[in-house]
């Protein structure tokens, strides 16, 4: 064995383009060629083989992870997700999977179709991480936001309703970067204190998505016009009244669900008999993404919250409401 180790040695030391720079590395300043006499002049290195394939080191992901400062471009082959894995000059990621059959890979925009073939399904309404099941090199990921809260109903003196929070954003990602992310709605605005001429809440703007953005919520139905209040009414009366009080409809998802994930709160109501109802909260935003990957592969899913209902501006008769929460988000995973 070691006589077939210093004839390759001297072989290499023969050749005018092969240096020795110590600790086992040899530089060559030409073409490598493997199977050939002639390397093409372009390629530092040439195989040439019909009998054989070329193998990349083979290792674990913890392996992988150890690699000290590892140069963009870098490739592997992951035992643990059998999958081939190069470095971005950020991070690794598996090289994605070409043989599309006419599927879409990538972002789902309003416009596109995608008709996945099911074999199993699996719903995120909570944050979590998915595992790529055996045999699956492909999944279809949709994505609902959160949706915001509606906006508290304004008092009728001194406090105005306390706008909604925001629905938190839904996202999937892959190797330490999102893939898939869906908008969380905004908070409704809150309604303003009375008495004549009180501004109604309005509503908050719907969550962004690749596919589709969520809609905007409602504006609060605050008083548009002076209405003559007469004492005593405001129970017996609701057709005077309480026109200052009908809180703004939340705003829907990117994509409709019969749950109503996703979608915004309902603005709260103003007191009877001058506060200004509150502003429906924002739908959140819809995506989807067909993903090339490979067994194994776990994706860590962050599933948006709904945004809190704003507080009402009580300050008299109490007869004012809080906005009510938007909807949490939700992830649904097809393969």
């Amino acid at each position: 064995m070691k006589r077939v180790v210093m004839v390759v040695l001297m072989a290499l030391f023969c050749m005018n383009n092969v240096s020795y720079a110590g600790n086992g590395d040899f530089t060559v300043t030409g073409s490598i060629g493997v199977g050939t006499s002639t390397p093409a002049a372009s390629a530092a290195l040439d195989v040439t083989n019909t009998t054989k394939g070329f193998l990349p080191p083979r290792m674990t992901t913890t392996q992988r992870n150890s690699i000290a400062s590892p140069a963009a471009g870098l490739l592997i082959y992951n035992t643990d997700t059998s999958a081939y894995n190069y470095y971005t000059g950020s991070a690794w990621t598996a090289l994605p999977n070409t043989n599309t059959s006419g599927n879409i890979v990538g972002n789902i925009t309003g416009t596109a179709t995608y008709a996945p073939i099911m074999n199993g399904m699996q719903i995120f309404d909570a944050t979590g991480t998915f595992t790529v099941p055996a045999n699956i090199t492909r999944v279809y990921i949709k994505a609902w936001g959160g949706g915001g809260g509606g906006g508290g109903g304004g008092g009728n003196w001194s406090y105005d309703g306390a706008p909604g929070a925001s629905g938190g954003a839904t996202s999937v990602s892959a190797f330490g970067s999102p893939i898939v992310t869906a908008g969380g709605g905004s908070g409704g605005g809150g309604g303003a204190r009375g008495y004549f001429p009180a501004t109604p809440g309005v509503g908050g703007a719907g969550g962004s998505g690749t596919y589709s953005a969520g809609a905007a919520g409602a504006r609060g139905d605050g008083v548009l016009t002076a209405v003559a209040y007469v004492a005593g009414t405001e129970s017996t009366s609701p057709s005077v009244n309480d026109i200052y009080r009908a809180g703004g409809v939340g705003g829907v998802a990117g994509l409709v669900l019969g749950n109503a994930k996703g979608n915004g709160g309902s603005g709260g109501l103003g007191e009877v008999i001058a506060g200004s109802s509150g502003g429906g909260g924002g739908g959140g935003g819809y995506a989807e993404l067909v993903y090339a990957t490979s067994p194994g592969v776990q994706l860590p899913i962050t599933v948006g919250a709904g945004g809190g209902g704003g507080a009402r501006g009580a300050d008299y008769n109490g007869t004012g409401t809080n906005g009510a929460a938007g909807n949490p988000g939700r992830v649904i995973i097809y393969w």
